[in-house]
C-alpha cells in the first residue's frame, strides 16, 4: 500500500537525491560552460563575462569546488563580491592565497539553496539558508540602500538567470563562527547581564540546549534607567531579592530556543529556558509581554536596528525595557508535532525536498515523544503543499503509514486559560480513528481521520482533504506542561501537520 500511496513521492525523492548525488560527487569535474543552451546564461558564465568586475568570485568558486554548480540547472542565489572588495578583504585579513578550506568556507558562506531576491528579503533574517547551513540578515539603511550582514551593500539588485539570481555586494561577508554566547559576552554594553550569566552558573542551561537559542538582551544603559548600575544592584530587586534559584531564572528568561530573527517570530507565547513564558507581538513595533491594565497598554519594547545580531548557533535581540518574568494570558499556540529536539538537530530537518521523507522515525529515542506503531512506520515527511500556507501549517508533517499506533508529547508550558484543542491533519479513505489522552485522561470524542467523516460546527476545513477536527475545550489552571497522547482505536494511516490550542474569551 505504501508504494501506491507515495508512488509519485518516491520516484521525485529517487531523482532529487540522484541530482544531489550527481552534483556532490562531481561537482569539480562540471563543465560550467557548456550546462545550458547557447542563449541562456547561467550564474557561471555571467560571472565568466564581467570577469573585470567580478571574475575573482569564480576563481575561488574553482578553487572551492563549486564552479560547476553555478553552471548547472538549479534554483540559487548568488552574493558576488567585486574583485576590488575580495583585494580588500585579503588585505585586512592578511592573506595572500586562500587555502582550499578557507575558499570553500567563503564560497558556501556566498550561497543559497533557493532564489531570493530583494523584493522577498525583507528586513531581518533571509528564511534560507546557505550551503553551510548559515543564516544571513538583510537591512535597510539611508533609506534605499539594502545591506546584508550589516556590513555589504547590494551594489546591484536582483539578476535574474536561468539557475537562480545574482545579487553584486561591496564587500566580502564574513562568515560567523562564533556562538551566541560569545557574542552577548564580547558586547560591552552588556556586562551587567554578562556578570548575572557567570555567577549563577547559566552555563549548564546554555550548553545543556540542542536547539539554536535566541536572546533578549538588557544593556546597561536600559538598567541604568533603572537605578542599576551593578549585579548587586539588580540581585537587590524584588523579582529577585538576592534570592539565587531566582537570579538563574532571571537570566534563564531573557532566552528561547530557536534560531528567531524578529520577522521569522509569530504572534503568541514562548517557552523561555527559565520557568515561565514570554509572549510576542508585532504591531508595527515589536513588543514583548503586552498588558492592558484599564485603558494603559504596557509592553517591552524592541530595539530593531540594533537586533538580529546573528551568531552560528543563536540571534541576539536588544529590549528596550527590563524584563521582569512573568507568564503572559492565553495565546493561541500551535503546536509541531515535529519540534523535537533530536528531530530539529538532525541532517535533513527542514531541508530534504518536497514530497519526500526520512523513514524509521519510530527506532529514534526521544527525550519528549513517546512512539509505538505496529504494521507501519513514521516518516519525518516535507509537504508539497506548503507554498500556498493554507493547507498544513508548516513544511513538515508526521506520516504513519499504516497500523496500529501510540504517539505521546510531553507539551511544553502553556499559559493557563481556557482553550479550545484541535488536530490538523490530511484526511484519507484509509486514515486511522484516535483517541486523545491529557495528562492520562480520556479527552473528547476519538478524532475521524477518513474521508467519509462529517465535520460538525466545532471543526473547521481548512480545503477539500485538509481539517482541523475539535478535540475538546480545556481550561488549564496554572502554567505548566502537559503530557497529551494519541491512541488509535480504528488502525490505519496518519498524516498528521499539529495541534492549535485557540484561547476562549
Amino acid at each position: 500500500m505504501k508504494k501506491n500511496i507515495f508512488k509519485s513521492e518516491y520516484i521525485a525523492t529517487v531523482l532529487s537525491v540522484g541530482l544531489i548525488l550527481a552534483f556532490s560527487s562531481c561537482e569539480k569535474n562540471i563543465d560550467e560552460s557548456v550546462t545550458f543552451g547557447e542563449q541562456d546564461v547561467s550564474i557561471a558564465t555571467y560571472i565568466n563575462q564581467h570577469g573585470e568586475e567580478i571574475g575573482d568570485f569564480m576563481v575561488l568558486a574553482r578553487q572551492a569546488g563549486y564552479s560547476g554548480i553555478l553552471g548547472v540547472y538549479g534554483s540559487y542565489t548568488a552574493f558576488i563580491f567585486t574583485n576590488q572588495a575580495l583585494a580588500d578583504y585579503k588585505q585586512a585579513k592578511g592573506i595572500s592565497q586562500f587555502t582550499d578550506e578557507q575558499a570553500t568556507r567563503l564560497i558556501q558562506y556566498h550561497l543559497l539553496k533557493a532564489v531570493i531576491t530583494t523584493e522577498t528579503m525583507g528586513n531581518g533574517g533571509l528564511k534560507q539558508v546557505t550551503f553551510d547551513d548559515d543564516y544571513l540578515t538583510a537591512s535597510f539603511q539611508n533609506a534605499n540602500d539594502l545591506v546584508i550582514n550589516y556590513s555589504a551593500k547590494i551594489t546591484t539588485r536582483d539578476l535574474v538567470l536561468t539557475n537562480g539570481v545574482i545579487h553584486i555586494i561591496d564587500k566580502v561577508l564574513e562568515p560567523i563562527d562564533y556562538s551566541v554566547r560569545d557574542l552577548v559576552f564580547n558586547t560591552a554594553d552588556f556586562s551587567i547581564f554578562k556578570a548575572a550569566w557567570q555567577e549563577t552558573g547559566f552555563d549548564d542551561v546554555y550548553n545543556s540546549q540542542i536547539n539554536p537559542t535566541t536572546f533578549f538582551v538588557v544593556s546597561d544603559a536600559v538598567y541604568q534607567n533603572y537605578g542599576i548600575t551593578s549585579l548587586s544592584q539588580l540581585k537587590n530587586q524584588p523579582f529577585i531579592n538576592n534570592d539565587a534559584d531566582a537570579l538563574k531564572n532571571y537570566v534563564a528568561y531573557h532566552a528561547i530556543s530557536g534560531f528567531k530573527f524578529l520577522n521569522m517570530i509569530e504572534n503568541g507565547n514562548f517557552p523561555t529556558l527559565g520557568s515561565e513564558l514570554m509572549s510576542f507581538k508585532s504591531e508595527n513595533v515589536y513588543k514583548i509581554n503586552k498588558e492592558i491594565v484599564g485603558n494603559t497598554e504596557t509592553y517591552i519594547s524592541v530595539n530593531t536596528d540594533e537586533s538580529n545580531r546573528q551568531a552560528k548557533n543563536g540571534v541576539v535581540h536588544r529590549v528596550g525595557e527590563l524584563v521582569i518574568p512573568k507568564n503572559p494570558l492565553a495565546e493561541y499556540y500551535f503546536f509541531d508535532f515535529w519540534f523535537q529536539p533530536e528531530v530539529m538537530a538532525m541532517p535533513g530537518y527542514l531541508t530534504i525536498p518536497k514530497n519526500s521523507w526520512i523513514g524509521g522515525m519510530e527506532n529514534l529515542t526521544y527525550e519528549r515523544m513517546k512512539v509505538q506503531i505496529t504494521g507501519g512506520e513514521l516518516q519525518y515527511f516535507i509537504s508539497s503543499y506548503y507554498p500556498d500556507n493554507q493547507n498544513f501549517i508548516n513544511i513538515d508533517h508526521y506520516n504513519i503509514t499504516a497500523g496500529s499506533w501510540t504517539i505521546e508529547f510531553t507539551l511544553p508550558k502553556i499559559a493557563a486559560g481556557k482553550y479550545r484543542l484541535r488536530m490538523r491533519f490530511k484526511d484519507g479513505p484509509t486514515r486511522a480513528i484516535c483517541q486523545t489522552y491529557w495528562n492520562g485522561d480520556k479527552l473528547g470524542d476519538p478524532v475521524n481521520m477518513r474521508t467519509n467523516y462529517v465535520p460538525n460546527e466545532k471543526d473547521q476545513v481548512v480545503a477539500v482533504n485538509y481539517k482541523r477536527i475539535f478535540i475538546a475545550d480545556l481550561d488549564l489552571k496554572e502554567t505548566k506542561e502537559h503530557v497529551i497522547q494519541f491512541k488509535t482505536v480504528v488502525a490505519g494511516q496518519g498524516n498528521l501537520d499539529g495541534i492549535e490550542f485557540i484561547p476562549i474569551n
